[in-house]
C-alpha cells in the first residue's frame, strides 16, 4: 500500500509535532534551578504554609496587594501547590506552554478556517523563544505562561459561542470564569481581554451575541478593579511604576547611564519617545524570532572568552557596522511595506494586521515590555502564517528559507540548554549559586539576612528551626504578604 501524506489529517500531524516539540523542549532544558525572585514567590508560600500548618486562604490574598504593587491573588494561591523542585516546576510551565500552542491551533482554525495555516501558526508560537524564553526559564514568571493558557481558552470559547446555537448560559459563564481567572492570576491577563474584545468588534455575527460576550468578560473586570481601587485608592497600583520610581531606583543603585543602549533596552528604561521606538523595534524583530540570535551570540562569545576582542572589533569598525545595520533594516522594512501594500485588498490580512499593530502598541508603549509578550507572539504568528501561505509559487524558496531559519534558530538555542535568556540569567552562574546554597543548607550555615535564598534554606531545614519560625511568624505577620515582607528580619537565634 502506497503511503500518502495527504490522507493524514492535519490535526494528527499537529498533535504529533506538538508532542515531539514538548518532549524536545523538556529534554534539552531539564537542567534547571531556582534563582532570584523564585525563592520569594515560589518557596515563600510553601515555607509559610509549613509554619502555619494550613494553606493560603483566597480571602487573605484577595484583600492584600502583593509586592511591587502587583495584584495577583490567584498567582500566589496556585504557587503553594506547585512543585518545590525547580525541574518539575519548569516541566509544569512547559506543559502549560504546549497547551497554549494547542489552543492557538484551535483559535486559528476558528478565525481562518485553514488547518495548515493553523498548524504553522501554532508551531511558530511554540518556538518563538525570542518572546517565550524568559517566562519559560524563569520560574517566577510562570504566571504569564499560565494565564496565556486560560486567556486563550476564554478567547476560543468566545469565538465558538458566536456560532453556537445551544447552551448560551453555559458558554457565557465559562467565558466569564476563565476571563476572571486570567486577570486575577496577573495583570498581563488583560491582553486576552483585549483580544476577545477585538474579535467581537470585527465579527459579523449576531450583534446581541457579541454584546453578551462583552458583558460576560467585563463582569470579572469590574470585580477586579473594585478590589484594586479598594486596596490602593487608584484604578491599579501598578500605574505608580510608570512614574519612573523603579527606574530611578535602578539607575541610582546600578550607576548605569540612562542614555546607554543597555539601559534603553532594559525593563527599567525611562519612558520617552526614543525608548518607546527601541522597545517597539525589539518587539517587532522578536516577532520574527530574531532576538534569539542575540542570546546565541552571547553564549558563543562568553564560551570562547571573546568579550574583550569583540569590544575592540566593534569600536574599530563602528561606522561600518552602523552602515550594515542600516542597510539590513532598510531591506527588512522595505519588504514589510511591500507585503503590506500587496495585501491591502485582503480583508483577512487587514484584520490580522490591525490585531498585530494593536498588540505591538500595547505591549511596547503601555505595558512597555519585550519579555512577556504571549499575546503579541500569538498575533504575530497568526499574521506571519497567513502571509506565508499567500506567497506566490515563484517566491516559495524565500518562504522555505524563512520558515527553516525561524525554527533552526530556536532548535540550536534549545539544544544548547538556553544558557542565556536575559541580562540577569546565565545558567552556569545560577548552577554554581545553587550548589553553594545546597552546601550551606547541608552545613546549617544560614545565608545573609537580606538574601532571598533564606526562604529556601529554612524551607529545607524547617524541622531544625520549627519553633523559632513559628514564634517569629506569630509576632510579625498576619498573612503571607506580611510574613514575606518581614522575613528579612528573621534570625536563627
Amino acid at each position: 500500500m502506497q503511503f500518502n501524506l495527504n490522507k493524514i489529517k492535519i490535526d494528527h500531524i499537529f498533535f504529533l509535532l506538538l508532542l515531539i516539540s514538548t518532549f524536545f523542549l523538556v529534554f534539552f532544558t531539564w537542567e534547571h534551578y531556582f534563582f532570584s525572585d523564585d525563592f520569594y514567590y515560589i518557596i515563600g508560600p510553601k515555607l509559610y504554609t509549613l509554619i502555619t500548618g494550613q494553606s493560603l486562604k483566597i480571602k487573605d490574598l484577595l484583600l492584600n496587594l502583593g509586592p511591587q504593587d502587583h495584584y495577583a491573588p490567584l498567582y500566589y494561591y496556585y504557587l503553594q501547590f506547585m512543585p518545590s523542585d525547580a525541574k518539575l516546576f519548569h516541566f509544569v510551565t512547559i506543559i502549560f506552554h504546549s497547551i497554549s500552542a494547542l489552543l492557538v491551533f484551535f483559535i486559528s482554525v476558528e478565525l481562518i478556517k485553514n488547518k495548515k495555516i493553523a498548524l504553522l501558526a501554532a508551531m511558530l508560537y511554540f518556538y518563538n523563544m525570542s518572546m517565550h524564553s524568559w517566562p519559560i526559564v524563569w520560574n517566577a514568571f510562570n504566571a504569564h505562561i499560565v494565564n496565556a493558557t486560560t486567556g486563550f481558552f476564554a478567547l476560543y470559547l468566545s469565538l465558538r459561542f458566536l456560532r453556537s446555537e445551544k447552551n448560551e448560559i453555559f458558554f457565557l459563564r465559562l467565558i466569564s470564569f476563565f476571563s476572571g481567572i486570567t486577570i486575577f492570576i496577573y495583570e498581563s491577563g488583560f491582553f486576552y481581554i483585549l483580544l476577545i474584545c477585538f474579535f467581537q468588534f470585527i465579527s459579523t455575527h449576531n450583534i446581541k451575541k457579541r454584546i453578551k460576550v462583552l458583558v460576560s468578560i467585563f463582569v470579572p473586570v469590574i470585580i477586579y478593579f473594585s478590589f484594586t481601587i479598594h486596596l490602593s485608592g487608584v484604578l491599579h497600583p501598578i500605574s505608580k511604576r510608570a512614574e519612573d520610581s523603579s527606574t530611578k531606583f535602578f539607575y541610582t543603585n546600578s550607576n548605569t547611564d540612562p542614555s546607554s543602549i543597555y539601559a534603553r533596552r532594559s525593563n527599567y528604561a525611562q519612558r520617552n519617545f526614543i525608548n518607546y521606538v527601541i522597545r517597539s523595534y525589539d518587539n517587532l524583530i522578536n516577532t520574527f524570532n530574531i532576538g534569539t540570535i542575540e542570546q546565541l551570540t552571547r553564549e558563543k562569545i562568553t564560551k570562547y572568552n571573546q568579550k574583550k576582542e569583540l569590544k575592540i572589533l566593534l569600536k574599530n569598525n563602528i561606522f561600518i557596522l552602523i552602515l550594515i545595520t542600516l542597510i539590513i533594516n532598510a531591506i527588512f522594512f522595505y519588504l514589510l511595506i511591500k507585503i503590506f501594500i500587496n495585501n491591502l485588498r485582503d480583508k483577512t490580512f487587514l484584520k490580522l494586521f490591525s490585531l498585530y499593530l494593536l498588540m505591538l502598541t500595547i505591549t511596547s508603549i503601555i505595558f512597555f515590555r519585550k519579555d512577556l509578550s504571549m499575546a503579541l507572539a500569538f498575533s504575530g504568528s497568526l499574521l506571519i502564517s497567513y502571509l506565508l501561505f499567500s506567497v506566490e509559487k515563484k517566491r516559495k524558496l524565500i518562504k522555505n528559507i524563512f520558515i527553516t531559519s525561524y525554527f533552526l534558530i530556536s532548535f540550536f538555542y534549545i539544544i544548547g540548554g538556553m544558557q542565556y535568556v536575559h541580562v540577569d540569567y546565565q545558567k552556569s552562574v545560577i548552577k554554581k549559586n545553587h550548589n553553594d546554597l545546597i552546601k550551606s543548607i547541608n552545613n546549617f550555615e544560614p545565608p545573609a539576612d537580606d538574601s532571598e535564598v533564606k526562604f529556601y534554606y529554612f524551607y529545607k531545614n524547617f524541622k531544625s528551626y520549627e519553633k523559632e519560625l513559628k514564634d517569629f511568624t506569630k509576632k510579625n505577620s498576619h498573612d503571607f504578604h506580611s510574613f514575606a515582607k518581614n522575613f528579612v528580619k528573621f534570625k536563627d537565634y
